[in-house]
């Protein structure tokens, strides 16, 4: 009885099993990890942001004229780590939601963590509405495609930056809603010009 009998192929992959072992070839063959870290270090010096992230900029140019710079250079320091651009709970994954939170405070009033990571169905998708999975996580509405982003994201990472901000202090909640202290916003700042190099 053959695998042929009950609809299974049979495909075959060497002559004889000297042939098969002749021909295996070391993992590092099939290896892309070097080719999709330069894909990531592409994206993000080079993708768009979201009209989010483009706002915020504006927002805050007053303070960080280079914000965008700053943000693709924390984002290359991601890559550069993981050899992926994805937030986790490291130290520069910290920063960047340190970041991401400063620059949509910039122009939004922040009532509660849930309006923060709500991740809106389609139909409801517009940038005049933003959250985190609009600014950065990927999910875009078909007008306002951007190239700048984790391709998703885990809240559970996001919930515990967000305690750790709230229990040392750095967040605070105002009148204006969830806000940085501006001791937290000016430690940001240097922390931001450190990794684009400018030491402070």
């Amino acid at each position: 009885m053959t695998d042929q009998g009950n609809d299974f192929a049979v495909t075959l992959v060497a002559e004889n099993f000297e042939a098969f072992v002749m021909g295996l070839v070391d993992e590092s063959v099939y290896d892309t990890s070097e080719q999709d870290r330069f894909a990531e270090l592409a994206m993000v010096r080079e993708g768009s942001f979201s009209p989010i992230l483009l706002r915020a900029f504006r927002e805050v140019a007053d303070v960080v004229p280079d914000a965008d710079r700053r943000m693709r250079a924390l984002a290359e320091a991601v890559v550069h780590d993981k050899g992926f651009f994805a937030l986790h709970a490291d130290a520069r994954s910290m920063l960047m939601y340190d970041c991401l939170f400063w620059l949509f405070t910039s122009f939004n009033q922040l009532r509660s963590f849930e309006q923060y990571v709500r991740t809106p169905p389609q139909h409801e998708r517009s940038c005049t509405l933003p959250s985190y999975a609009l600014m950065i996580a990927g999910f875009t509405t078909t007008s306002e495609p951007y190239g700048f982003r984790t391709g998703g994201y885990a809240k559970a990472f996001i919930e515990e930056w967000w305690g750790s901000r709230i229990s040392s202090g750095h967040i605070a909640e105002t009148a204006e809603g969830y806000r940085f202290t501006d001791t937290a916003v000016a430690s940001l700042l240097v922390e931001l010009a450190t990794v684009a190099g400018e030491g402070g």
